[in-house]
């Protein structure tokens, strides 16, 4: 938590949504009349830490005190791109939950907020 990690983890973050951004000009070029739907993983393992590490790993830069989601959903909008996410379903253990700290319904809140906005 130090300012070149948070640095790093801003420019890696707003590096890939602004490739989602150049992906989705092409996209919507190439398949014009096209509808694109984009799947946003629910990646809630490490969800109930303050780092959220699981998220920093895959782009989103999410801590506990930051809506790492918000930004990606901008993107979308602007293409008007159909958001796909799955909350994960009852198949999810109690005891994985706790080992790995997940807490799959407070980011499938987070993510809804997000795109609600």
């Amino acid at each position: 938590n130090c300012y070149y990690g948070r640095f790093f983890l801003q420019w890696y973050a707003q590096t890939l949504i602004d490739h989602a951004d150049n992906v989705l000009s092409l996209a919507s070029l190439a398949f014009q009349g096209t509808p694109i739907v984009v799947k946003i993983p629910a990646v809630y393992w490490w969800y109930k830490t303050t780092s959220h590490a699981a998220e920093l790993t895959a782009g989103y830069y999410n801590p506990s005190n930051r809506d790492g989601y918000s930004r990606v959903f901008e993107v979308l909008k602007k293409h008007t791109v159909t958001m796909k996410f799955v909350c994960p379903g009852s198949d999810v253990h109690f005891q994985e939950n706790n080992e790995s700290l997940a807490d799959p319904e407070a980011l499938c809140w987070q993510v809804l907020n997000a795109a609600w906005d």
